[in-house]
């Protein structure tokens, strides 16, 4: 898959999460999702269908980008397993902003990892 492909993908997938996200803080429920356990359990999936669909080994050439990332995308995934075992409203809160600051830190990388690979 291209590289803007994997982009295009995993931004469906954040933005998905973002948008039931913000319709359960609204309603306090939507389809197929009636808890904190229950939206903490679809932002994993979703999110770990964004993680497998937006990984390119070719882009993980900058030293500085990899160890962030893996702390950043441990720290987020340690984030949605407490909320989806606490039930915690707050700690999914945080677990949907860190999947959106990891989505944001991979697409500036590999839109500059990209950039680089132009003559």
């Amino acid at each position: 898959m291209r590289a803007w492909m994997r982009d295009l993908v995993t931004t469906t997938l954040v933005a998905a999460l973002a948008i039931a996200y913000v319709g359960y803080l609204v309603r306090g429920e939507i389809p197929l999702v009636a808890d904190v356990q229950a939206m903490a359990g679809a932002g994993l999936v979703l999110g770990l269908f964004a993680f497998v669909a937006g990984a390119d080994p070719r882009t993980y050439g900058s030293r500085a980008y990899l160890p962030v990332a893996a702390v950043g995308g441990l720290a987020t995934l340690a984030l949605g397993l407490a909320a989806f075992t606490t039930g915690s409203a707050g700690v999914l809160g945080a677990f949907v902003v860190a999947v959106g600051a990891m989505w944001a830190l991979a697409t500036v990388h590999h839109t500059r990892a990209r950039r680089g690979r132009r003559p």
